[in-house]
């Protein structure tokens, strides 16, 4: 019985080593490309002024304050202050982008579409280099709005979860901005009769937590400040 049990779970990893292989291998690929990118690509000024910023600042009030006039949400700055708790040195912010770029790839591989057309949007300009090799906000951008639609298509989010996604992807960039509103009218125009027969309380936590992205907007450092 013990046989049976262990050829069964070999069974198992094969098929799915088997049918994980070529995304693997993509994902191994792609790593290896933007490694090699980020050591090559001399950071560019709009780049390292977050970096500098991020690392001057002592405090999180104080990164606020000095990012006032970006006109862009904080998150991506936020996450460089983390970083730069720990190094000054601006490669850890290279990595850690690819590393956001690696998990967009992996969803990406996910998606139900051919392995042709994956391998065309991987290694195309935008998500092999300027949502990559660049170290901005677009990259944690493309990431969460691309977990949105997947999680989406595939029914696989509550209500609450899709808020919480879509107030994070929101603080990422101004354009992201724009797109969870662009998203939230489409899903209320797609979801109307689901929305209406949802838990009450459900439904209240989701709305306060879309408009809580427009209160934080609208009295933002840049806007608090200037």
């Amino acid at each position: 019985m013990n046989t049976n049990i262990s050829q069964r779970i070999l069974v198992s990893v094969n098929n799915i080593l088997s049918n994980s292989h070529p995304n693997l291998l993509i994902l191994a690929i792609f790593f290896v490309l933007s490694f090699i990118g980020i050591l090559q690509h001399e950071i560019w000024l709009d780049e390292a002024q977050h970096f500098l910023i991020a690392r001057d600042s002592k405090t999180l009030t104080e990164l606020f304050h000095v990012c006032r006039f970006e006109g862009h949400p904080l998150l991506w700055n936020i996450i460089l202050f983390i970083i730069t708790r720990f190094s000054s040195n601006p490669f850890w912010m290279q990595f850690m982008h690819i590393i956001i770029s690696c998990i967009t790839v992996a969803v990406i591989l996910k998606c139900n579409i051919t392995l042709v057309e994956k391998i065309l949007i991987i290694f195309g300009y935008y998500f092999l280099y300027e949502y990559n090799i660049i170290s901005r906000n677009y990259g944690i951008s493309a990431l969460i709005m691309i977990l949105l639609v997947y999680f989406y298509i595939k029914n696989k989010v509550t209500l609450i979860k899709l808020a919480l996604a879509i107030f994070v992807l929101a603080q990422t960039h101004l354009f992201s901005l724009l797109f969870s509103i662009a998203f939230v009218l489409t899903y209320i125009v797609h979801n109307r009769t689901s929305l209406l027969q949802q838990n009450k309380k459900i439904l209240i936590t989701a709305v306060l937590i879309v408009l809580a992205n427009f209160c934080i907007f609208h009295n933002s450092p840049q806007n608090l400040w200037s």
